[in-house]
């Protein structure tokens, strides 16, 4: 059975990572009420779905199918750290810019890059994420709790663990794990999830909204690179961190430990975005 903590966290990172990101970008978008609001959160979302969904998670998929791919990241695990932190900072800088050029030069609008379409394209860009990455799976989660604490979960194994085919056999081995995983692991786990994707949604507010800036500035290449630099730096230090707790780095710290300065460090750059996005807001208007 599933505690009813488990359940508790899981409903409320379910929420944040799938409710809240549409939530935002509804109510944002009737305060500021106008169009370029809703058409840059829409764009900020379609921007983050071609580039990182449909390009850049399909080529991962591909390398990661090669033979001895594994045996590769154990080895150059910092490399391959600082490889998928890079790809994942440009793919992305090149969704924000894409869409700061479109909407700046689109005959529809008023061709005028504003603040508030700046943090409207973040909501999009950070709140599709939440959806693909973190509401789908939890939606699962939730499914999979219900099956379990139903017996119907334990019905099914029952009738993959006698089968002789062999995908059946996988079949069987992967859904033990995913029952494993939600009777044992640690509520609180679940409920962190929920905690850095807030976290993960405000950073990339800020850097879409910096991005924005830059292009109405027409500094579009300082706006690239700072972009870039920063958001390759968080993408990096977090994996890293991650693993000094595991074998990839030699088990160098407790995996408590490294939760706790995994967060700190995610909450220490949340913290640092909402500065951006107020100094920003105040040089818009002043430059205004």
């Amino acid at each position: 059975m599933v505690n009813i903590l488990t359940i508790v966290a899981i409903c409320i990172t379910l929420f944040i990572g799938l409710v809240l990101p549409i939530a935002l970008y509804i109510v944002y978008g009737v305060r500021n009420k106008k169009k370029e609001v809703w058409i840059a959160g829409a764009f900020g979302a379609c921007g983050f779905v071609l580039l990182q969904v449909a390009i850049r998670l399909q080529i991962i998929n591909v390398l990661a199918a090669l033979p001895g791919f594994i045996t590769w990241v154990k080895t150059y695990y910092i490399l391959y750290c600082f490889i998928l932190a890079f790809t994942a900072g440009a793919f992305e800088v090149i969704g924000r810019y894409g869409v700061a050029k479109i909407l700046s030069k689109s005959e529809s609008l008023s061709k005028n890059l504003t603040y508030e379409m700046g943090i409207a394209a973040g909501i999009g860009h950070g709140g599709i994420e939440a959806v693909v990455l973190i509401g789908t799976a939890y939606v699962n989660n939730l499914i999979y709790v219900i099956l379990i604490n139903t017996g119907l979960f334990d019905s099914m194994l029952d009738k993959l663990k006698g089968a002789e085919n062999a995908s059946f056999s996988a079949m069987y081995q992967q859904f033990l794990a995913i029952r494993d995983i939600l009777i044992e692991t640690p509520w609180q786990t679940f409920l962190l999830a929920g905690y850095e994707r807030i976290l993960t949604m405000v950073i990339h507010i800020a850097l879409t909204l910096l991005v924005f800036y830059f292009v109405s500035r027409r500094k579009d290449i300082a706006g690239i690179l700072i972009c870039l630099f920063l958001h390759t730096a968080v993408d990096f230090f977090i994996p890293i961190l991650n693993g000094m707790a595991s074998e990839y780095l030699g088990y160098r710290i407790t995996q408590n430990t490294a939760y706790i300065l995994v967060y700190t460090t995610l909450t220490i750059a949340a913290a640092g975005s909402v500065l951006i996005v107020l100094r920003i807001k105040k040089l818009w208007k002043a430059e205004a």
